[in-house]
C-alpha cells in the first residue's frame, strides 16, 4: 500500500493497490475484461445476419457499411452462421468464467497483502505509538474494514466490467444505426451529468456512514468488556442509552444513503427509459429501420440500459466501501511512520548473571509535558526478587517498558552485566525475559493452549512443569477435563488467582532468565498474593524477578527495592537498609499505612 498516493481519490487509488499487491491476477482481468466485452458484442451483431437469413428483411437498413462489409465475411449458410455463433457464445462463457476466477484471485491476494502488513505494521509499530491507538479502531479495521475493501474491490472489478460491456453495446448500436446512436450518446452524457451530483452526496454518506461504522464497533466492544462494572454501577441503561443513540444515527444515516442509492437509480432508469424511447420513435417513424436491424437495436438498447442501470448500482455500492480503504491506509500510514528498528533474529539469548543496571536513563512520551522518566539510575541483582515501588505515574511502567527494550531511552543507556544493550540486541535480550503485566489476557480456550501460546509446539509434560512452577498444580488437579480444560473468555471461568498462575505458567514457559511482573498481583487478595509471593521466591536464583508494585506489603517481601517518585529513583536497597532512616518517604507511608496495624 506505501505505492498509493495519498492525493489519488476513490477507485483510482484502489486500482492502484491492486496493481501494486496482486500484479498479474490484475493484468489478467483487465486483459479478459476487454476480450469479455468484445465478445459480448459481436455476439449481438450476430443477430442481424441471423434474423436476415432468417427472413426478418422488410423495411430500409441505413446500417454502416462498416456492419455490411463484416457481414460479407460471414457464413451463407443459416446452419453454419448458427454453429459459429453458438462459438462466440461459448467463448464469451469461457472468458467469463476465467474473469470471474482472476477477480476473485486479485480479491483475495489483496486481503491477504493488507491483512499481513497491518499485522506485521502492528508488531513493528513502536510501543509508544500502539499505547496511544484505541484498540476498538485497531479491531475495527482487521474485523471489518478489511471485508468492506475486498467488496468495494469486487464493484470496481464488476463496474469496469459493465462499463466496458456498455461501451460495447453502444459500439454496436454505432454500427447498426449511427445517426440514431449520436442522439442516445448525447442523452446519455446529460444523464451522467445530472447523476455526478447524486453520486459525490452519495460517496460523503458512505464516508460518514463508516466512521459511524467505528463508533458503534467500538462501542459493541468496550462497552460489553465492561459490562460487569457497568452492571455493579447501575449504569448499564446509560450505556445502552449512549450506543443505542449512535445505532440510531447509523441507522439514520444508512437510510439518507439508501435514499441517495435510490434516487440516483430511478434517475437513471428514468433516464434511460427516456432515451430508449426517443430512439425506438426516431428508428420507426423516422427512419423507418429495416425489421432485423430494428430488433437486433431494440435489443441493444434494452441490454444497454439495464447496463447502465447496473452500471451505476455498482458505482454506488463501490462508492459505500471504498472509505473503508482510506481507513485501512490511515492506520497503515500512522504505525509505519514510525517503525521500531529491526531486532533481527535470536541469535544467543543474553544472560543476566549479574545485575541490570539503568545509566541516568530519561525517557519523555511524545506530546507528555513531564518526562516520565528523569536521569534513573538504579541496579537490578541477578537471582533476586526485586520490587519496583511507587505511587501511579511514578514511572514504574515505564521502567519496566525500558527494561524489555519496548521503549529506547532518549538518553543514558541499559546494561546486562555491565555491558551496554540496544534495540539490536532486542531479540536476544526478549528470547531471555517473560513479561506478565497487570491483566493477562487469557483466551477462549483449553488451559493447554493457554499457556503454550508463547511455545506453541510445548508437548504436555513441558505444560505441566510450567504449572507446577507457577504453584498451579492443585488447581490443574480439580479441574475435571485438565489441561483441555476451557477457561471461558478472558479467563472469566476462573478465580483471579487462578487466572494470574495461568498467565504466569505462560511465561514460565519460556525458563526466563529475567521475569517481569507489572503490578501482576494488584489484584489478588492478600492470601492468594503471600502464595504468589511463595512460588516467585522459589523461582531464584535461576530467575530473577521484578515486581513493579505499589504495594507497601509486597515490597516488603523483596531482597531488593528501588522506590520511584515523579519520574525519579529515590532510594534503592535492602528494605530494612531505606526504612530505618524514619525522614525517608518510604518510611513515612510505611508508618501511616501499617505501623498501627504491625
Amino acid at each position: 500500500m506505501s505505492a498509493i498516493e495519498p492525493g489519488r481519490r476513490g477507485t483510482v487509488r484502489l486500482m492502484a493497490a491492486l496493481l501494486t499487491v496482486a500484479p498479474w491476477a490484475t493484468a489478467r482481468v483487465l486483459v479478459l475484461i476487454p476480450a469479455l466485452a468484445l465478445t459480448e458484442g459481436i455476439g449481438l451483431l450476430f443477430l442481424v445476419p441471423l434474423l436476415q437469413r432468417a427472413g426478418v428483411t422488410s423495411g430500409s437498413s441505413p446500417q454502416s457499411s462498416a456492419l455490411e462489409r463484416a457481414m460479407a465475411y460471414l457464413p451463407r449458410d443459416l446452419g453454419m452462421l448458427l454453429l459459429v455463433y453458438v462459438g462466440v457464445i461459448a467463448l464469451r462463457a469461457l472468458l467469463e468464467m476465467a474473469e470471474s476466477h482472476a477477480t476473485a484471485q486479485v480479491e483475495s491476494q489483496a486481503m491477504v497483502y493488507l491483512r499481513e502488513r497491518m499485522y506485521r505494521a502492528l508488531v513493528r509499530a513502536r510501543w509508544d505509538v500502539l499505547a496511544r491507538l484505541r484498540g476498538a479502531r485497531i479491531a475495527h479495521v482487521l474485523a471489518q474494514e478489511f471485508e468492506h475493501v475486498g467488496i468495494a474491490t469486487n464493484q470496481v472489478m464488476r463496474g469496469l466490467l459493465e462499463f466496458l460491456v456498455a461501451g460495447t453495446y453502444g459500439f454496436a448500436a454505432i454500427l447498426i444505426a449511427p445517426s440514431l446512436s449520436s442522439v442516445a450518446g448525447g442523452c446519455a452524457l446529460a444523464l451522467l451529468v445530472v447523476l455526478r451530483t447524486q453520486q459525490r452526496a452519495t460517496r460523503d454518506a458512505a464516508a460518514h456512514l463508516s466512521a459511524l461504522g467505528e463508533q458503534i464497533f467500538a462501542g459493541a466492544t468496550e462497552h460489553v468488556a465492561a459490562l460487569k462494572s457497568a452492571k455493579a454501577a447501575g449504569i448499564g441503561e446509560r450505556l445502552a442509552d449512549h450506543f443505542t443513540g449512535t445505532a440510531r444515527s447509523y441507522a439514520a444515516s444508512w437510510v439518507r444513503m439508501q435514499q441517495r442509492s435510490q434516487s440516483a437509480h430511478a434517475t437513471m432508469s428514468i433516464g434511460a427509459a427516456a432515451t430508449l424511447a426517443v430512439i425506438v420513435y426516431l428508428a420507426v417513424n423516422r427512419l423507418h429501420l429495416a425489421a432485423a436491424p430494428l430488433l437486433v437495436l431494440l435489443f441493444v438498447y434494452a441490454r444497454l440500459v439495464a447496463r447502465l442501470v447496473s452500471l451505476q448500482q455498482t458505482i454506488l455500492l463501490a462508492n459505500r466501501f471504498v472509505p473503508a480503504l482510506r481507513n485501512v491506509e490511515r492506520l497503515l500510514d500512522e504505525l509505519r511512520a514510525s517503525p521500531e528498528a529491526p531486532i533481527g533474529e535470536v541469535r544467543t539469548p543474553i544472560v543476566l548473571t549479574r545485575a541490570l543496571t539503568f545509566e541516568n536513563v530519561c525517557y519523555q512520551y511524545p506530546e507528555a509535558s513531564e518526562p516520565a522518566l528523569g536521569d534513573v539510575s538504579c541496579s537490578i541483582p541477578a537471582g533476586l526478587v526485586t520490587a519496583v515501588v511507587g505511587a501511579s505515574g511514578a514511572g514504574k511502567s515505564t521502567l519496566a517498558d525500558v527494561a524489555l527494550l519496548l521503549l529506547s531511552p532518549q538518553s543514558g543507556r541499559v546494561l546486562v552485566d555491565g555491558v551496554p544493550i540496544e534495540l539490536a540486541d532486542a531479540a536476544n535480550w526478549r528470547a531471555a525475559a517473560s513479561y506478565l503485566p497487570q491483566d493477562a489476557q487469557l483466551f477462549h480456550d483449553s488451559v493447554r493452549e493457554n499457556v503454550r501460546w508463547f511455545v506453541p509446539d510445548a508437548a504436555d509434560d513441558v505444560i505441566v512443569d510450567a504449572l507446577r512452577l507457577a504453584g498451579a498444580s492443585a488447581l490443574l488437579g480439580r479441574l475435571a477435563r485438565g489441561l483441555d480444560t476451557v477457561v471461558g473468555d478472558r479467563g472469566v471461568l476462573l478465580s483471579g488467582g487462578e487466572r494470574q498462575r495461568i498467565a504466569l505458567a505462560r511465561a514460565l514457559l519460556r525458563r526466563p532468565r529475567l521475569l517481569l511482573l507489572d503490578e501482576a498481583t494488584s489484584a489478588l487478595d492478600m492470601e492468594s498474593e503471600r502464595e504468589m509471593q511463595a512460588t516467585l521466591r522459589g523461582l531464584t536464583p535461576d530467575t530473577t524477578v521484578v515486581i513493579v508494585t505499589h504495594r507497601l506489603a509486597t515490597a516488603r517481601q523483596a531482597d531488593h527495592v528501588v522506590v520511584m517518585d515523579g519520574g525519579a529513583v529515590i532510594a534503592e536497597g535492602a528494605w530494612q537498609d531505606i526504612v530505618a532512616d524514619p525522614s525517608s518517604r518510604l518510611a513515612l507511608l510505611w508508618d501511616a499505612q501499617f505501623a498501627k496495624s504491625s
